[in-house]
């Protein structure tokens, strides 16, 4: 793989945890490119744009770029410019528009204050990744949702972590080191769905077993569940499993409506994503489901050899109207999410679910299921994982992780580590 690295505003290649992440790089045999930007004396968008045109040649579909603070708003602008299709792209801190601090607007406002084509953004890099802190000084969180909308994704946050460079500690940047592994191993594929295309990611080391597990998210996010999956993928694919994941309809890259989505649209989306991996012929699938993934999956009553369900929900039309502040069963229901997208949902969303008894399709499934939970999950309480595990009959463990959330953000860890020895034992 080829790497470049951008730094930001007043920064240079030797800062922050650059030097540190173009050695990691080097040692696992990469091409890493560090440039130097003129800044902050002659510092413009035309000015950066010259100075990197001397390593365009070395761009090409194996070519990863990692930008801080201003680098990202500049990898936008490149994208812009060139006519190739890069691997990836890594936004770390970024933003768009002006901060309100002078000094910084002046300088990066033929960077950051214009009109971006995004269509052509997107088509020249196959995947983004979006990482920011919800306590940047410099930088509101809401900035990096903002380009996280944009580019079809969602944003991976980071707690306590300032503006994620040498002023808060960050000499090394381990938490990247998980994401540039799974880019690194990853495709971009789609079928076709009954809205258009579904687009997903097919991840696996160079020598995988012949198993595959498919991820399935949960509702109004996308098929990296805010960098959850991606984390759970490195560590599936480190023991040999291939993985797949999907948007589905009218979230993140795949098309089509989710306002008019139901619970059986979703179960024919995952109908279609299955039937594409059972013809890839593997000995065993797993399924790896979370919150209202888990309500699909059973809706869907699909054949898996082993599954895990995280932050799971037995009662759906109960807990995502919950999620409603002005819940209409007859009418529009309408939601902010927390990346300030409006969700909106029809009223067809409630009647549908009427037609399924999750209890039902549960118990036809007859292979060991683990069930996840955080005992400190507001979104979705653990009562629910419990309903599940109590109703199932065949082999099955639950396993509570004290005092996590729904996106156990605080001891992933643990998560990742029960999931992985479950399929690791019974697929």
């Amino acid at each position: 793989m080829k790497y470049f690295i951008i730094h930001g505003t007043g920064g240079n290649p030797q800062g922050n945890w650059f030097p540190w992440l173009k050695e990691n790089l080097k040692k696992n045999g990469h091409i890493v490119f560090s440039p130097k930007f003129p800044t902050p004396e002659n510092q413009s968008l035309k000015s950066w744009l010259e100075t990197f045109e001397k390593y365009k040649k070395e761009l090409d579909e194996n070519t990863i770029l990692i930008g801080h603070s201003l680098g990202p708003a500049f990898i936008l602008n490149l994208l812009e410019t060139i006519s190739i299709k890069i691997k990836a792209s890594i936004l770390v801190a970024g933003f768009l528009g002006p901060l309100e601090i002078e000094f910084y607007d002046k300088l990066n406002k033929s960077f950051t204050e214009k009109e971006f084509n995004w269509k052509k953004i997107r088509n020249n890099c196959e995947q983004f990744y979006i990482i920011n802190s919800k306590d940047d000084p410099y930088v509101p969180f809401q900035k990096g949702i903002e380009i996280a909308n944009k580019l079809k994704t969602q944003v991976i946050p980071l707690e306590k972590a300032g503006h994620i460079n040498e002023e808060f500690g960050f000499n090394k940047f381990e938490k990247i080191l998980p994401y540039l592994k799974v880019i690194e191993n990853q495709t971009k594929i789609e079928i076709k769905g009954e809205e258009g295309k579904l687009i997903g990611f097919k991840t696996r080391t160079k020598n995988p077993n012949n198993k595959a597990i498919l991820l399935v998210h949960g509702f109004g996010v996308t098929k990296t569940e805010a960098g959850l999956f991606d984390e759970n993928v490195e560590k599936l694919i480190e023991l040999g499993f291939t993985t797949y994941r999907f948007d589905f309809r009218g979230k993140g890259e795949s098309e089509g409506n989710y306002e008019k989505i139901t619970l059986s649209k979703l179960k024919n989306d995952l109908e279609k994503i299955y039937a594409f991996i059972k013809k890839e012929n593997f000995e065993k699938i797993g399924l790896f489901a979370h919150s209202f993934g888990v309500t699909s999956s059973l809706a869907a009553n699909l054949k898996f050899e082993a599954t895990v369900f995280i932050g799971s929900i037995a009662n759906p039309k109960e807990k995502i109207a919950s999620l409603f502040p002005n819940f209409n069963s007859k009418g529009i229901s309408k939601r902010r999410s927390s990346s300030n997208e409006e969700i909106i949902l029809c009223k067809e969303v409630w009647k549908d679910f009427e037609k399924y008894d999750l209890i039902k399709n549960l118990n036809k499934i007859k292979t060991p299921i683990l069930f996840i939970h955080g005992t400190n999950d507001t979104t979705i309480p653990q009562s629910e994982s419990e309903l599940l595990f109590n109703k199932y009959n065949n082999q099955k463990e639950l396993y509570l992780i004290e005092n996590d959330d729904h996106n156990f953000t605080k001891f992933r860890e643990k998560q990742i580590e029960k999931a992985c020895k479950w399929f690791n034992k019974y697929l």
